[in-house]
Formats: C-alpha cells, structure tokens, sequence
C-alpha cells in the first residue's frame, strides 16, 4: 500500500493526489510527450508521474500538464526550469 505522502495514493478506490508536490505546466508544444516533458524537467529522479492532459476527441495533447514531483525538493529543482525552451 502506498503512504498518504505519495502522490497518486489509492483512497478507497480512487486515485488521490497530493497539491504540494504537483505542478501545473502550460503553453506546451502541441506535439509533446509524456517523456519528453518529464526529460526537460529532470528525468524520473525528479518526476513521479506526468499527465498530459488530451483532447477527448482528437488524442492530442491540449497545451498543458500536471507533473507530481517526488518530494518538495524535487519540485523546487522542476521549477527551476520555469521558461525552458523544448528546441
């Protein structure tokens, strides 16, 4: 069983994630990845989980994301990549 620390921690039956390690990241490329987001802000040493939000009709991604980092200190280190450029 996972801690109520963890980000995406199982509650009665529902996923339940936890505001003070999640960020919320927008004006992305349209054709970014799950990976590739979680490469530009540190790799899986940083990031928990990405969840790019999609089009319900498309597939494709909207433009933003919520990223669960994996402790406070990691989120300062993502945040420190505030204005990176995916070029």
């Amino acid at each position: 069983a996972k801690s109520k620390s963890e980000s995406g921690a199982e509650a009665g039956g529902k996923r339940v994630f936890l505001d003070q390690c999640t960020l919320f990241v927008k004006n992305l490329p349209h054709d970014v990845s799950e990976g590739g987001l979680t490469s530009l802000l540190g790799g899986g040493e940083i990031v928990q989980e990405c969840r790019l939000v999609l089009d319900r009709y498309t597939g494709k991604p909207k433009g933003f994301a919520y990223v669960d980092c994996k402790s406070e200190e990691c989120l300062q280190k993502a945040l420190e990549k505030d204005g990176a450029d995916f070029s």
